[in-house]
């Protein structure tokens, strides 16, 4: 049976090590582009940016966020299916 201090530090633990693995690839998605290329030079992320927020369509930055989903999870679900 785990303590309520136990499950607290677990927590604030885990809680530190997710915000880390969130805030260092944004903050990365932004600030990569403008320090080593032009800024209009279109990245992933400044499009997905301009979709949600400067021209409201919604629509088109989910259908961007579906495909690149699927790019990523294709991969790995055949690397998962041939490995075993």
């Amino acid at each position: 049976i785990y303590s309520l201090q136990s499950i607290k530090n677990h927590c604030r633990i885990n809680c530190k090590k997710n915000v880390m693995l969130v805030f260092i690839p944004s903050v990365g998605e932004f600030v990569i582009p403008e320090l080593l290329l032009s800024p209009e030079t279109l990245m992933i992320g400044k499009v997905l940016w301009q979709e949600l927020f400067c021209y409201r369509d919604w629509l088109v930055a989910s259908a961007m966020v579906i495909i690149m989903l699927a790019i990523l999870v294709l991969p790995i679900l055949l690397f998962h299916h041939y490995r075993y």
